[in-house]
């Protein structure tokens, strides 16, 4: 997969990539459980507890979710040796996104 004009390419080692790599998996594997069955596992149950009238859950963004799943598709041939990937800003900042939930699923694992 070629890299756009505004990527920049990056060589991350295979602990960088093993920490992006769990998050991101887990992101994407939610996101086809959402569009296989309806809901993930982890999604918030708005029918036992609506959000208060002041909130906003924001919107699913089908376009923001496909570019998610090529980082995955880009990132998938090098998670267990690193290597060389084109990254946008946008791939970069689901790369950080990805780290945080890698960071947030690990901690709930251990509870």
């Amino acid at each position: 997969m070629t890299a756009g004009l505004s990527a920049i390419e990056l060589h991350p080692s295979k602990e960088q990539v093993s920490a992006v790599w769990p998050g991101l998996n887990y992101i994407v594997c939610q996101a086809l459980t959402r569009k296989m069955e309806g809901q993930s596992m982890t999604s918030y149950p708005f029918a036992i507890r609506p959000l208060p009238p002041e909130l906003d859950s924001g919107t699913f963004s089908a376009r923001m979710m496909d570019r998610i799943t090529n980082l995955w598709i880009k990132i998938k041939p090098i998670r267990t040796t690193g290597g060389t990937v084109g990254l946008d800003e946008f791939e970069l900042r689901a790369a950080i996104f990805s780290v945080r939930t890698t960071v947030s699923h690990v901690r709930w694992n251990a509870q």
